[in-house]
């Protein structure tokens, strides 16, 4: 029985108990841990950035085809009708759309 005291690390307990080889193996483990533990926390951070960037520019881009939407109904209910502009103006809004989604 072995009560670990205040300055004692855990590998120094297992390399004094179990060897140094098996202590090595203990720091390695250690290290992948906090590591993987690092990783875990950078990479949510890393998506958390992302995703809201993502949310941002499509916010910004509703905004847009918006506006683009009201000036083609300002189109529409003009007494001359363009046809040829409005469609293409309708075909882009869309392709754009589609091309976000």
């Amino acid at each position: 029985m072995h009560t670990m005291l205040g300055s004692n690390t855990p590998e120094e307990f297992v390399r004094e108990y179990a060897g140094s080889e098996v202590a090595d193996i203990v720091q390695e483990w250690k290290r992948i841990a906090e590591n993987t533990e690092y990783e875990t926390e950078y990479r949510a951070n890393t998506d958390l950035e992302a995703y809201e960037a993502d949310l941002e520019h499509l916010h910004r881009m509703m905004h847009d085809w918006v506006d683009e939407l009201g000036e083609i109904c300002e189109d529409v209910q003009a007494p001359r009708i363009q046809k040829k502009a409005l469609q293409q103006r309708i075909e882009k809004l869309s392709n754009e759309i589609y091309s976000e989604l």
